[in-house]
């Protein structure tokens, strides 16, 4: 068994446990009414280690750190190409972008783009972005997806 977990009408409650591949525990929390009451967390040999989250999320080196952040970030190197501003091109663009285990922000592409000059610039900020302290699956580093719209008004 990797993992045991109980629900009450939806909701997580009592013990749910974690194992290695060797069937010694991993980690154990206590949960009542969908909270965490208290966890702990153990090494391959079974002793004690300090509790970690099981699932972290990317959070970003700038202000808050939140998805607004990240989006904030993007505007700021964002420049609008000349040829799309005279030609009053405006309008949503849809990014996708991973944070890898390093923290680095790679693979930038549009999924819904507006012109040529406007994705290329879009995908150039989003490039530059800094540092991400990075996601953690059971403790692990892990990449991670990020979907990101930018408006851009003229």
């Amino acid at each position: 068994m990797k993992i045991h977990r109980e629900y009450t009408h939806g909701a997580t409650t009592g013990e749910h446990r974690w194992y290695y591949p060797s069937g010694q525990l991993k980690r154990r929390e206590h949960y009542a009414a969908g909270q965490r009451l208290d966890g702990e967390c153990f090494a391959a040999s079974g002793a004690a280690v300090p509790f970690y989250e099981y699932y972290v999320i990317p959070v970003y080196s700038e202000g808050n750190g939140s998805p607004r952040a990240i989006s904030a970030a993007i505007s700021r190197r964002f420049t609008y190409p000349e040829d799309a501003r005279r030609a009053g091109i405006q309008g949503q663009i849809i990014l996708t972008f991973y944070v890898n285990t390093q923290g680095q922000v790679e693979d930038a592409k549009v999924i819904e783009g507006l012109c040529p000059s406007v994705n290329a610039e879009a995908v150039q900020a989003v490039s530059k972005l800094r540092r991400f302290k990075v996601a953690r699956l059971d403790g692990e580093p892990v990449r991670f997806s990020f979907r990101v719209p930018i408006t851009l008004k003229i």
